[in-house]
């Protein structure tokens, strides 16, 4: 079972993220995917190493230590360009994934490659787009994955730390 949820920012999403690992939290379970943009506060000072894909869109790892609280809390952290999104970062081993499969398959060719990869997710045609809005206009798309008393201990707590819009899906 996966469940997502959306978060305005970058200090709440790692705020809950936080709340979340503190409660016990397998952290494995947890992926956040958000947009970068050097012109905001939103994951400042990543480096980032890219390297084209076979759609001519860009992958790299994000190095350095200036991730933040993000960077203690998730593993994998990664960057990729999707064209009519823009350069975004992935953490966790879903949202990574996720990274990997647009590169790897050319689908990051448009903003139809994250609303196809999140598709294979088991995630609705419909919230997919919204979604990809969602990542689009700044927020930070968090998805946990588990049993569903995992999912429910997740939504529990972070419930209390602003998300919005909490789904969960079978596949």
């Amino acid at each position: 079972m996966r469940a997502i949820c959306i978060f305005p920012d970058r200090s709440t999403t790692e705020s809950a993220l936080k709340k979340l690992k503190d409660s016990g939290f397998s952290m494995d379970k947890v992926s956040v995917i958000a947009k970068y943009s050097d012109s905001s506060d939103k994951f400042p000072d990543i480096d980032v190493t890219e390297k084209e894909g076979k759609s001519g869109s860009t992958t790299g790892a994000a190095t350095g230590a200036a991730v933040g609280t993000l960077g203690g809390l998730l593993a994998g952290i990664s960057a990729l360009t999707v064209p009519g999104i823009g350069p975004i970062i992935t953490a966790g081993t879903v949202a990574s994934a996720l990274g990997t499969t647009l590169i790897g398959t050319g689908v990051g060719a448009g903003t139809g490659g994250l609303i196809g990869a999140l598709m294979d997710l088991g995630i609705p045609d419909e919230k997919a787009n919204t979604y990809s809005d969602r990542i689009s206009r700044g927020d930070c798309i968090v998805i946990v994955e588990g049993r569903d008393e995992d999912i429910h201990r997740a939504e529990s707590i972070l419930s209390h730390e602003g998300t919005q819009d909490w789904n969960s899906y079978n596949g």
